[in-house]
């Protein structure tokens, strides 16, 4: 499962797009553009009475879509009286105009899901390289939501390019809520858009010292028994009475992490074995092998849900834990 549907429409940089799937269009090594970034949203929401019988209400609300054609889908099947549907194409305006207009941010990717009910962007804030990586890290502030599902979510990842692994970036995660606040769905609830020349200088800060902590970690060597300790804090070997699908599940998980750290991963020298490799293999592992019945609610808990929460767990083992028992 994918969750874009045939009236899904998304535009990425880049060069690869998800499944191959004719609805999302790569726009090549350029942005997107505002144009393209409105087509995604042009279709009407509204919020409309639901029945039990033709004339009994149930007292609950669907939001439902209105294409140009005259087709009507629904993207949320019961939601509450105050619940108020923003159009999306409200957020993408007041992103246009306080965002993008005074920040130089650019729009890295932008679309829908599960028939119009989810719509994302992501903003290219900056971009840089760590030591001995050859793919370039990226840090993008990014917007999604799903009606009647969870309210305006804002956050911020680092993107690396290569394979596409995110990390979640701490400090800039805090400026970025600053940036987009973060509401939930009542008549009051609109969506705040700051535009502050102090929070972009506030960013940039978080992406430096990003850059430096990377930096740090891929000047650090792991060896075997480094290695061992990792996959053991975070891939626990099951007990002998687990069963044979938790026995395999666990076996497949860390080989699947090993393989990808001993590839190499674009590194050179020293960065391939270093702490930072060993971060990246985890990441890779989180947001592309672990187990998940759907694939886009791994992309989207792997930016901002559970797996974002293992790799900064990870990453905080990585940064802390210095001793081992090899003394190292």
């Amino acid at each position: 499962m994918h969750c874009i549907e045939n009236n899904d429409v998304g535009y990425l940089s880049g060069n690869s797009t998800w499944h191959g799937l004719k609805q999302y269009h790569l726009v090549g090594n350029r942005p997107v553009t505002t144009d393209e970034s409105r087509m995604t949203i042009d279709f009407e929401v509204e919020k409309v009475p639901t029945f039990v019988l033709p004339d009994l209400p149930s007292g609950s609300y669907a939001i439902v879509r209105k294409d140009r054609d005259g087709l009507v889908s629904v993207l949320a099947p019961a939601v509450g009286e105050r619940y108020v549907a923003t159009h999306h194409r409200e957020v993408f305006n007041m992103i246009n105009e306080f965002l993008l207009a005074s920040y130089p941010l650019k729009i890295a990717g932008v679309g829908t899901l599960n028939g119009g009910a989810t719509w994302w962007i992501q903003m290219l804030a900056e971009q840089y390289y760590v030591r001995g990586d050859e793919s370039p890290n990226e840090l993008r502030l990014s917007y999604s939501h799903t009606y009647g599902v969870d309210a305006h979510s804002i956050f911020c990842t680092t993107t690396r390019i290569v394979c596409n692994n995110t990390r979640k970036a701490g400090m800039a995660d805090a400026v970025a809520n600053k940036m987009m606040r973060k509401h939930k769905h009542t008549a009051s609830a609109t969506m705040k858009i700051n535009a502050d020349m102090e929070l972009m200088a506030e960013l940039h800060l978080a992406v430096q010292k990003d850059k430096e902590h990377m930096d740090y970690l891929a000047g650090i060597e792991v060896n075997h028994s480094y290695i061992q300790a990792f996959m053991q804090e975070f891939f626990p070997k099951p007990h002998d009475d687990s069963s044979t699908r938790q026995k395999n599940q666990w076996e497949k998980d860390s080989r699947a992490v090993a393989d990808i750290f001993a590839s190499g991963q674009n590194m050179t020298g020293s960065a391939r074995t270093s702490r930072y490799a060993l971060l990246n293999a985890y990441t890779d592992w989180a947001d592309h092998h672990s187990y998940s019945r759907d694939p886009v609610d791994r992309w989207v808990d792997s930016q901002n849900g559970k797996r974002a929460d293992m790799k900064d767990a990870a990453l905080a083992w990585l940064s802390f834990l210095h001793m081992v028992d090899t003394g190292r």
